[in-house]
């Protein structure tokens, strides 16, 4: 294996350097190397054999060595001018690696962007299918960058930066896209385009030749040779079905007249799934099993450096990744919203040369919209030399001239201290850059040891003047113990059946003892005691049912206050608590209802003759009358005949001045649909409960009595029935416009049509109430969802925040 060479390497601490180190210590070979830092990837070849120098001086050189470098390292490198004084062989990185390369099959990966994913990717198909390759990546998969193996494979990560990918003649290869970058090396984007060009020229096999036809600067230099992968129709292996779900993404591909269904990855994004699907359709090229593609897709752990979770504390999520182009960064920060959701995204952006700021520097200010907060370090200079009016300050005066996103400068000296302190429970924090950024979380992460993050002052607000009082309490109960206490230090606020208000230790044993709020000290919202509490709030969870509280007034007193809440917006539960308006909007949508009129108390002083002869000649019997703006069937009545109907409205006049009459569905069975919506527009609705009432009205003692309806939680539907029944759900959601919670009431007759009849802002979360059984069913316990209502609450006031300008 050995070849007799001593090498010594200049630099050796870099990613490409190190690797190539690493083939040669497996051969045996003699190796050392210097670099100006130490660290883990040197102190792991020191561990194999490496003679490490820290510091770069001529002494480190000797005449018998063969010394390797990198397009970094200067002339005036004191031991780059020993070996040239004593005439020691010299070889660039690319030259070594071409060295290296000999008597295998090469498979080469280039392009701006993904290099290290897509050869990381393929390194793990081919080890997964035994055929043990040799390998040099630009970043650490399983602890390792460069290796060598036993097959007859060589992966080669071919960097196009300073143009020496065109030392390379590869078998194979994989172009991943080609952008405007390294201008500092090319000058002009022709130059970038030809050398491309001569790259594809110099891969001998066109079939393993695999190119982003999404990608028009590929698709021209390609000129009819290899295989185009993409979403784009004209790819000849086409990637279709992409959904993301959490941490993983899942798509399809079509290739060669076959189709590959289902193909899971653990990546984020569509750029992932195209570095995917190449090294799909290129392991599929050099004969490897499907079984077994799959299965290292599946596996495969990541690149360190590459959205790399490093740790997660009290709460906060610390991520690290190595972008440094606007292109991927926009790219990256796009999947990861999609990953975390609704939790803050703060990122940490340290920016990698002046030369690239100034080239992209539009790119950099626009590429950040999907963050939350931004703040922009000190410019990494990788050795050069500053550029006049090339600065980080500078761009972040252009991200807040073109961009919504809240930024600002930090420097080294300020984000410790200044992160520790704005950082919350939920929150996730990504450095992002090519520098040094990713040892910033360091300190970050043992400040956090010794001082947790500052938790959210949460108010919990119960009672409330309707007659759903008591049901209030019962809900908030649910709410309290789901809470996480790590996360929240909550705020309990009880409002008795007058509209006064308690608040404190106080409020909590009422909450916890009583079935109502009573006590001698409530007062109003505006007395100096309650409104300093209710200031002090980060954010508020009403369990407010009914009117005065669900019906959006109560939501509108939080968006005056600047503060955020958890639920739907005060406009969904306005017009949800209204059931004549809601039905007008739903019909309007064509989500189907059954036949109504409505009337008001003056309309029936005025003329119930007209009236009751109205609803007999345009609605069948049984029929329901309820109050316009009430839940849990207080005020409702089932009418069977005709003389059952006064006193029905009567009795539904006691609580609304405004009544609606429905006709009824025979035979019809009640479901509920839990609803969860976001503001990134995704709606999750699951299989639906029901209440098996058997054509009963299901009235407020059947729902919260001693005896009270029964239900089901996995009812049996039939499949079309039940998809039409989820859809009918979210359009109805969606005609509201809703965010977040909410139960759709539908009713199931026996041909399989669907009848909505009510939409919940603030569902019942008692212990028999269906929406927190639903979720639970499907493994999103108690304080996995109070948790989601409240980031889709502090998301809200983010996204009003962040676009108010006041002039």
């Amino acid at each position: 294996m050995k070849n007799n060479k001593d090498y010594h390497f200049i630099g050796i601490g870099g990613i490409g350097m190190s690797a190539l180190a690493s083939i040669l210590l497996d051969k045996e070979n003699t190796i050392s190397g210097s670099d100006i830092v130490d660290n883990n990837v040197i102190k792991s070849l020191t561990l194999r054999g490496l003679h490490f120098s820290l510091g770069h001086a001529e002494e480190n050189i000797s005449s018998q060595k063969t010394v390797v470098y990198s397009s970094g390292i200067q002339k005036e490198n004191p031991e780059m001018q020993a070996a040239v004084d004593m005439s020691c062989p010299l070889l660039h990185r690319s030259q070594l690696l071409r060295e290296l390369m000999q008597g295998y099959t090469t498979l080469a990966v280039t392009g701006t962007h993904g290099k290290t994913t897509v050869s990381a990717l393929l390194v793990s198909v081919l080890k997964r299918a035994n055929l043990d390759p040799t390998f040099a990546i630009g970043g650490l998969l399983d602890g390792e960058n460069g290796r060598l193996g036993k097959g007859k494979y060589f992966v080669a990560e071919a960097d196009e930066s300073d143009g020496t990918f065109l030392n390379y003649h590869p078998f194979g290869a994989i172009v991943t896209n080609i952008e405007k970058e390294h201008m500092d090396y090319f000058r002009d984007e022709k130059t970038l385009h030809d050398a491309f060009g001569v790259f594809f020229s110099q891969v001998s096999s066109s079939d393993h030749l695999f190119y982003c036809g999404d990608d028009s600067h590929c698709r021209s230099l390609a000129s009819g040779r290899g295989v185009s992968y993409g979403f784009s129709a004209g790819c000849a292996l086409q990637i279709s079905s992409f959904r993301q779900k959490g941490w993983t993404i899942f798509f399809d591909i079509t290739f060669e007249g076959k189709k590959y269904s289902d193909i899971e990855v653990t990546l984020l994004g569509e750029m992932q799934a195209l570095n995917a699907a190449a090294v799909f359709g290129l392991a599929l090229r050099l004969g490897i099993a499907e079984e077994k593609i799959r299965e290292a897709l599946i596996s495969y752990s990541g690149v360190k450096r590459r959205l790399e979770k490093k740790a997660e504390v009290h709460g906060v999520l610390f991520l690290d990744d190595y972008g440094h182009h606007p292109t991927e960064i926009k790219k990256t920060l796009c999947a990861l919203r999609e990953a975390i959701g609704e939790r803050r995204l703060i990122v940490l952006f340290q920016p990698h040369r002046y030369t690239r700021v100034r080239d992209l520097f539009n790119e950099f200010a626009t590429c950040f919209e999907n963050a939350d907060l931004v703040f922009v370090s000190d410019i990494y200079s990788a050795g050069e030399v500053p550029i006049e009016n090339v600065t980080s300050q500078g761009l972040v005066e252009a991200m807040k001239a073109y961009a919504t996103v809240p930024c600002s400068f930090l420097s080294r000296e300020e984000y410790v201290p200044y992160l520790q302190g704005i950082l919350r429970p939920h929150d996730v924090l990504v450095t992002i850059g090519a520098g040094d950024v990713t040892n910033f979380s360091v300190p970050l992460l043992a400040a956090f040891e010794k001082k947790p993050p500052r938790k959210y002052i949460l108010g919990l607000i119960f009672g409330g003047r309707s007659p759903e009082h008591e049901i209030s309490l019962r809900s908030a109960r649910y709410v309290a113990e789901s809470l996480n206490p790590e996360y929240y230090e909550v705020q309990f606020f009880g409002i008795d059946k007058k509209g006064l208000w308690i608040q404190g230790e106080e409020a909590r044993v009422c909450l916890q003892e009583r079935t109502e709020v009573i006590s001698d000290r409530a007062c109003s919202f505006l007395s100096p005691l309650i409104a300093k509490e209710l200031e002090r709030c980060d954010l508020f969870f009403p369990v407010l049912h009914g009117a005065n509280g669900e019906d959006g007034t109560i939501q509108g007193f939080f968006e005056m206050m600047g503060k955020p809440y958890a639920g739907p917006d005060f406009r969904s539960c306005a017009i949800v608590m209204d059931k004549i308006l809601t039905k007008k909007l739903l019909v309007g949508s064509g989500v189907p209802t059954s036949a109504f009129l409505f009337f008001s108390y003056t309309e029936w002083l005025k003329g119930k003759k007209r009236i009751l002869s109205e609803i007999e000649a345009m609605l069948k019997y049984p029929l329901y009358v309820k109050p316009a703006r009430l839940g849990s069937s207080i005020g409702i009545s089932r009418v069977e005949e005709r003389e059952k109907l006064e006193e029905a409205i009567f009795e539904a006049f006691r609580f609304d001045e405004m009544i609606l009459v429905e006709e009824g569905v025979v035979g019809g069975r009640e479901l509920e649909f839990a609803v969860m919506g976001s503001y990134r527009g995704h709606i999750d609705v699951p299989h639906p409960g029901e209440k098996c009432a058997e054509s009963v009205l299901v009235n407020y003692e059947m729902k919260y009595g001693q005896n009270p309806v029964k239900t089901d939680i996995m009812p049996k539907i039939e499949a079309q029935a039940l998809q039409r029944g989820k859809e009918l759900a979210k359009e109805a959601y969606l005609a509201i416009g809703i965010t977040c919670m909410s139960r759709v009431d539908c009713l199931l007759d026996p041909e399989g049509n669907y009848f909505f009849f009510e939409i919940n802002s603030i569902p019942g979360l008692t212990k028999l109430s269906l929406f927190p059984k639903i979720w639970a069913r499907d493994g999103v316990m108690g304080q996995d969802l109070v948790d989601r209502m409240v980031l889709i609450g502090l998301m809200r006031r983010r996204n009003q925040e962040r676009h108010e300008r006041i002039t």
